[in-house]
């Protein structure tokens, strides 16, 4: 079967080729651009809802596959419409008509023309005639205004202000850019938020006597760009409790509180919460004396006593060795601030010979790090 006799002009294709060759750059231009401004946007989301909470996991995924949309979907599609769908000179004759009805018509006829040839019943002479004409046409047209809804310098203007916000950002507070940055591009892992405002000793609990006034304080860091002249701390939906700075310290007295919950702490950027544990003081409840007596008295065992009112008298020159019992196990005990061995919710001072008298202080701290309200007197009469 021979080839059609009539062949598309040199000057016609390479205005069609031209043609869509622009659209192609054009649209496939605004779909990188509509995907950069979609990424760009969501890790602006990132950055700026960091700055007043601690984005959670979940919001920050969201953003991020929000963001990705562009690229991961619209681009291929579009890729697909404006690259695949324009491959053939009809398709691009047709874009044309949008513009140029009259002009793209003409151009779909001469393309069909050189494709079929005289299978179309048309005369050769006035197929050729056809063709000829709006080669002319074609020839000094200016088709760069065909291009369907154009947006490039749009979208070129929406990616570009944002990207110069994120850009001055990581070059002026790199730490938070960075720190943004990572949140973003993996929302399920556990890099901590940076904060402007640093402090070097926020714990993540604490045990607070129940039914008391406790004091909560932190230092700020070193580290820290901000320093912020107030903080406040809520328990539970409370009202607010604020300190100001002193010594490079926050100071709160938090009201007593009888059950278990968190404390808000509001420190410049910082937005982290500390577990409230209540719970009861360690308490005395047992103290006993056995009183080993001079030799020269001749007892044959020692004398054991419950000193818990305080007060003893004991013969001089005896020897006295205490054990006392707490209500909760302990971590550390002292006697006039000296260290005593402890064992469970017991401890046991040395062996006391009685000289003279004497008061006797005890201290002991559980391992929930709760404290006896008051040191425990016990004056040891010598007699």
């Amino acid at each position: 079967m021979s080839s059609p006799a009539i062949r598309l002009p040199e000057t016609t294709r390479a205005r069609l080729e031209e043609f869509q060759s622009l659209v192609r750059k054009i649209k496939v231009t605004e779909g990188i651009l509509a995907g950069l401004f979609g990424l760009v946007i969501s890790y602006v989301g990132v950055f700026v809802l960091d700055r007043f909470i601690d984005t959670p996991a979940v919001v920050r995924g969201a953003l991020l596959l929000s963001g990705s949309l562009g690229f991961g979907l619209f681009f291929p599609l579009k890729c697909h419409r404006w690259v695949w769908g324009t491959r053939r000179m009809e398709q691009v004759a047709t874009l044309l008509k949008e513009r140029f009805p009259s002009l793209g018509d003409q151009l779909l006829g001469v393309v069909e023309l050189a494709r079929e040839g005289a299978g179309l019943g048309t005369s050769e002479t006035l197929a050729r005639a056809a063709v000829e004409h709006v080669d002319s046409i074609v020839k000094d047209r200016d088709l760069s205004g065909a291009v369907p809804q154009p947006r490039h310098k749009r979208w070129a203007l929406y990616a570009g202000i944002p990207t110069v916000l994120v850009v001055l950002a990581l070059l002026l507070v790199p730490a938070a850019g960075v720190n943004a940055m990572q949140r973003w591009l993996m929302p399920w892992s556990d890099v901590e938020r940076y904060t402007f405002a640093q402090v070097s000793d926020l714990p993540e609990s604490i045990v607070v006597p129940h039914g008391e006034e406790f004091e909560f304080s932190t230092t700020l860091s070193e580290k820290t760009e901000w320093t912020p002249s107030e903080g406040t701390v809520r328990f539970e939906g409370q009202e607010p409790v604020s300190a100001e700075l002193a010594d490079n310290k926050f100071k709160f007295t938090v009201p007593p509180q009888t059950e278990t919950g968190e404390l808000a702490v509001r420190i410049g950027d910082i937005r982290e919460s500390v577990d409230v544990q209540v719970a009861t003081r360690p308490e005395l409840t047992s103290l006993k004396a056995s009183v080993k007596l001079p030799e020269y008295l001749q007892y044959s065992s020692d004398l054991t006593t419950d000193v818990r009112g305080g007060v003893i008298s004991i013969l001089k020159g005896s020897v006295a060795s205490f054990v006392a019992e707490v209500s909760r196990e302990l971590e550390n005990a002292s006697m006039k601030g000296a260290p005593l061995s402890v064992e469970d919710t017991k401890f046991m001072p040395e062996p006391l010979e009685v000289v003279e008298t004497e008061t006797l202080e005890f201290q002991w701290e559980d391992n929930l790090g709760l404290t006896a309200k008051d040191a425990f007197r016990l004056k040891v009469r010598a007699v």
